[in-house]
């Protein structure tokens, strides 16, 4: 990041490491430390943002009374200068770091910073900026799918900008497999901009998407939970100083994009590439050809002849007809809960949350099948891949690229999960649905679930991106922690194991489509919908579309399928190495606990136990001798398998720390089990603990998620029941018997990681 940076803004302080130079936070000193925050912790740098239930009347005295006397100490500190000259950095860079993750490519072009002025005017400029750049990416869509996925994704020239820092205009290629085309590929889209435009027909579209989503954001308001707008203001402070309503966007809108014009928009494209860009090779490896093939592909790139742009056009909706709508066999209220279930005569089941707590926001799951725990048990083989096939493969009638420009403009998504116990389909929420949109959104699912494209063009990218992801993990302890524990604490079971680049290389795929399209071709479907819909509607666009499939047979769970033990405890650590810097190290120590079923208040009394361990390490190890950064609670509570769960701790300690670290954590756990234990110290934890879920059953994705299985299995409904008022009454008492239950030295398993250096 700090070498991209340098090749970004040149000798910027903007482009230092963040965490700072090890030398300076060593040799910092409590003046120093003070002097910089009264230099710049300052009431004229300060923004407060309250958001709820409040009365400006009241609220106004009370922040004079409590801020009023607020005033700077001493002199107060400066800003770096904007970057107003261009960095005397190379055309073409290649910066490869091993495990950096996914290969990138960045063009960017270069403008002297200014600041943006408050006024319509800088409105419309920037309205025009951003419109031909979403013109041109919704060629790049097709144009990438055409050229057989050189990148996973190729986002347009569009304007950039570090706040008070740098201005400029970036585009990147992500999850690049074939640099060469991708690099062809990003500059032909550009120079087709510059030199022949965009259409009017093009133009029409993107303003019309620009607009229906500015009237949709007018028609819903600023509704949601008060934490959550409070984040968006906070974040548009770095963005746009000037704070209007939805309504007043929507008014400005209208009134700008009706006078501008297509040669307005052309001549911006024109105007703003002028100057050739600079282009950034991101990888943790070279590439085939090195920095010289890619400096001969972008000079061969930046001479080409280009040609204007011819679009296949667009196909219409070909998804609407599943049927004679399904009949509703049996509903049932839950009156306390106001939630419904519905089941079709087809067997499809359905519940439905009405809320509107996020006013025309509807969030919707497609369940089926037995996701991880229908995965093979005697082998890891490209079946592995299925639920990703079936993401990226796209429609049967319908290319990726080809449904996202049908559907461009309406609010509908979907993206599959491989989940414990189903494959999911998801719409995302959080506006991606509106209940106008609702019906088309379950098109599109009944459309996933009939008609899978499962094409593989996306293969190699996503063996790319798993090839690249194995290479980072083992460069850190926290990387070989998260790759190996689940498969450790499931007891070694392969369906929480990870495959890896040998197997990955022998896999076909053809083979992971063929596991995936019986089980959504043929699978029990499960639909749970939340949201600002009512009951009335769910079920008519339910019933038309997956209400009117035919019957799917239910089929026995395979036995056996959800017989999973935690490991035996080990007397000594587990042992396992990383490639990473020799003064990395980690260390997990967990118990076996339970399930969330069995005892759904004890499970919640493990919960706050988890965090007293959290934050007892916390103080002893980096309060008290800075030994880590910050301790990881693990809590595991299965709601899919009986009886397993798990208590723990995961901190990464530098390795001649390890074993001590394991000895103290064991310390730590018998002190709680001794007791005493304090109201105090449980109110701490349970007090913010019952706030925050306040909040998340304010959502509409906890209902989403708490209610998905409820119809086959009631506890679900006990668990949202129970949640609220559990949280409020635990006591020391019960987090002193559950510490004194489960946190025994010999059922404690143990591991430690280490360089491979120091292994020995």
């Amino acid at each position: 990041i700090v070498k991209a940076l340098k090749l970004q803004l040149g000798d910027h302080p903007y482009a230092r490491e963040v965490i700072g130079e090890r030398g300076v936070i060593e040799t910092l000193t409590q003046e120093q430390i003070r002097a910089f925050y009264e230099a710049y912790y300052r009431p004229e740098r300060a923004t407060l943002i309250i958001v709820g239930d409040i009365d400006p009347g009241q609220l106004v005295p009370a922040i004079t009374t409590r801020f009023g006397d607020w005033t700077g100490r001493g002199i107060a500190g400066g800003d770096p200068s904007p970057v107003t000259t261009k960095p005397a950095t190379p055309d073409v860079s290649m910066l490869t770091v091993a495990g950096s993750g996914e290969s990138a490519i960045t063009l960017r072009w270069f403008e002297p910073y200014r600041a943006r002025p408050p006024t319509k005017a800088e409105r419309r400029r920037q309205l025009i900026d951003q419109l031909g750049a979403t013109a041109v990416g919704q060629r790049l869509v097709e144009l990438n799918e055409a050229a057989g996925k050189p990148a996973r994704s190729i986002s347009p020239a569009s304007s950039s900008r570090i706040s008070n820092i740098w201005n400029g205009y970036v585009s990147q290629a992500i999850g690049v497999i074939d640099p060469k085309k991708a690099i062809e590929l990003m500059m032909a889209a550009q120079k087709q901009a510059v030199e022949f435009g965009i259409t009017q027909e093009e133009l029409d579209r993107v303003i019309s998407l620009r607009l229906d989503a500015a009237r949709q954001a007018a028609a819903t308001g600023r509704t949601g939970t008060s934490g959550g707008l409070a984040d968006g203001l906070a974040m548009q402070l770095n963005s746009d100083p000037v704070f209007i309503s939805p309504q007043d966007s929507l008014a400005l809108l209208e009134e700008q994009a009706g006078s501008l014009t297509l040669k307005e928009v052309n001549a911006a494209l024109k105007a703003r590439f002028g100057d050739a860009p600079s282009l950034v090779y991101r990888g943790s490896a070279v590439p085939a050809g090195g920095v010289e093939m890619l400096r001969a592909t972008y000079v061969g790139a930046m001479t080409a002849p280009a040609s204007a742009y011819a679009s296949t056009g667009m196909k219409p909706w070909p998804y609407k007809y599943f049927g004679a709508p399904g009949k509703v066999a049996s509903r049932l209220d839950i009156e306390d809960l106001g939630v419904t279930f519905i089941r079709f005569e087809n067997g499809v089941r359905l519940t439905v949350k009405p809320s509107s707590v996020r006013k025309d926001d509807v969030l919707l799951r497609v369940r089926l099948g037995l996701g991880r725990l229908g995965m093979p048990q005697n082998r890891i083989d490209a079946s592995d891949m299925g639920a990703s096939i079936w993401s990226t493969g796209g429609l049967g009638k319908l290319t990726p690229a080809e449904r996202v420009r049908t559907l461009a403009g309406r609010r509908v998504t979907v993206s599959v999960d491989m989940g414990e116990d189903a494959f999911e389909l998801h719409n995302g929420g959080g506006g991606a649905t509106t209940t106008a949109d609702f019906g088309l959104q379950m098109e599109l699912m009944a459309a996933m679930v009939t008609d899978p494209g499962l094409r593989t063009q996306e293969w190699a990218g996503l063996m790319a991106q798993a090839d690249r992801a194995d290479e980072a993990f083992e460069l850190t302890a926290a990387g070989v922690m998260g790759y190996n524990l689940p498969r450790m604490l499931h007891s070694g079971d392969l369906r929480w194991t990870f495959n890896t680049k040998d197997m990955r290389d022998k896999w076909k795929a053809e083979d992971a489509a063929a596991f995936i399209r019986p089980i959504i071709l043929n699978s029990p479907i499960e639909v749970v919908v939340a949201g600002d819909i009512t009951v009335e509607k769910a079920v008519s666009e339910v019933g038309r579309t997956l209400g009117a499939l035919p019957w799917r047979t239910t089929t026995a769970e395979p036995a056996g399928v959800r017989n999973v033990k935690f490991p035996k405890g080990t007397a000594m650590p587990v042992v396992l190495t990383h490639k990473g810097r020799e003064d990395q190290g980690g260390v997990v120590i967990a118990w076996p606990a339970q399930d969330a079923f069995s005892d759904l208040r004890g499970y919640r009394v493990g919960w706050v136990l988890s965090q007293m361990l959290r934050d007892e390490a916390t103080r002893r190890f980096r309060t008290d001798s800075s030994a880590t950064y910050s301790p990881v609670a693990l809590a595991e509570f299965s709601d899919t398998l009986p009886g397993y769960g798990y208590i723990g701790l995961s901190l990464e300690i530098p390795p001649d720390k390890a074993d001590a670290a394991l000895v103290e954590i064991q310390a730590i756990a018998a002190n709680l089990a001794s007791g005493p234990i304090w109201e105090s110290e449980v109110t701490r934890i349970t007090g913010p603990r019952s706030e925050a879920v306040k909040r998340d059953m304010a959502s509409n994705a906890f209902w989403v998620a708490a209610l998905s299985g409820a119809q086959a299995d009631s506890r679900r409904l006990e668990f949202i029941r129970t949640l609220a008022s559990d949280y409020r009454t635990i006591t020391a008492e019960d987090v002193h018997a559950a510490a004194k239950r489960w946190l025994k030295p010999e059922t404690a398993w143990k591991l430690k990681v280490v360089p491979q250096a120091k292994a020995q």
